[in-house]
């Protein structure tokens, strides 16, 4: 039946027990102690857990990787403040027409939300970062808004398609495994990536369409330009003493190194288009 309507007489049960056993903390006294348990108290105590650790890994988490996304993609980070809540109302729309009661096939286990949650933003954050990063990477060439943002989907949406259309097959083949608890997971999770999947597909080109035509969007900060060049510097300084085996010290330095010139490619290519360009017209 329903498990919820047991749980306040579970609380009236520990309520009358703490009266007439006069305990201060309705817990135990001096003498024993005491605790109604249930089927019903034993999901109780799964779900409420599962929301506690969820909100506290967010907690350390979420801050983490929108600091490192501002850090790649500059003020455009702020995107994913809308990607995140649109993204879980889509997927809620989607995964509760599949659930049983509403004539779907799985019956959701009271773990499921908080990994729906933790999967959402994880996929929000890196499909911004592909795309966002791609994006302002041609406009510091001198790509025009349009240009740059059709490249970012011809190249690094791409990546974000391929990627989530793999996650979405090995969560699919999940659903094989002969375990209901097991299989809803799969079910709801290969769901949810094709969701998330499409609302940054479309959604990301649209913003920068409407919101990113101005400078200020792409624009290096000279904060983050000098973190750079100190990062950089500190790299340089290690990799004379002799860490550049580390691969975290070449890919940082990578990373540094690797972005200035790139984004100076750029600039030299699409000057050379628009030299040729400019020389085509004056030759008709």
């Amino acid at each position: 039946g329903n498990i919820q309507f047991f749980w306040p007489l579970a609380d009236w049960v520990r309520k009358v027990a703490a009266f007439h056993l006069k305990t201060a903390d309705n817990t135990h006294t001096s003498e024993f102690e005491y605790e109604v348990t249930s089927y019903a108290e034993q999901v109780r105590a799964t779900a409420e857990g599962a929301i506690s650790d969820t909100m506290m890994s967010h907690i350390i988490s979420l801050p983490a990787a929108c600091l490192l996304l501002f850090f790649t993609v500059g003020p455009t980070s702020v995107f994913v403040i809308i990607f995140m809540p649109v993204s879980i109302l889509a997927t809620v729309n989607v995964l509760y027409r599949l659930q049983y009661r509403t004539g779907g096939m799985y019956e959701y286990s009271h773990f499921s939300a908080g990994l729906w949650v933790s999967i959402s933003i994880a996929m929000c954050v890196d499909n911004s970062l592909f795309l966002l990063s791609r994006w302002r990477e041609e406009r510091l060439g001198g790509a025009r808004n349009i240009k740059a943002v059709a490249t970012s989907i011809t190249t690094a949406g791409k990546t974000v398609l391929l990627s989530g259309l793999i996650l979405a097959v090995s969560f699919f083949s999940v659903t094989f495994i002969d375990n209901p608890s097991v299989e809803q997971v799969g079910g709801s999770c290969c769901a949810l990536i094709l969701v998330v999947m499409g609302v940054n597909l479309t959604l990301t080109p649209a913003l920068l369409f409407l919101l990113a035509g101005y400078r200020w969007c792409y624009a290096e900060w000279s904060c983050i330009k000098a973190l750079k060049r100190r990062l950089s510097t500190y790299l340089n300084h290690h990799k004379r003493k002799g860490y550049s085996g580390c691969i975290l010290h070449q890919l940082l330095s990578s990373m540094v190194a690797d972005h200035d010139s790139h984004i100076n490619i750029l600039k030299q290519r699409y000057n050379d288009d628009n030299h040729h360009h400019h020389h085509h017209q004056q030759q008709q």
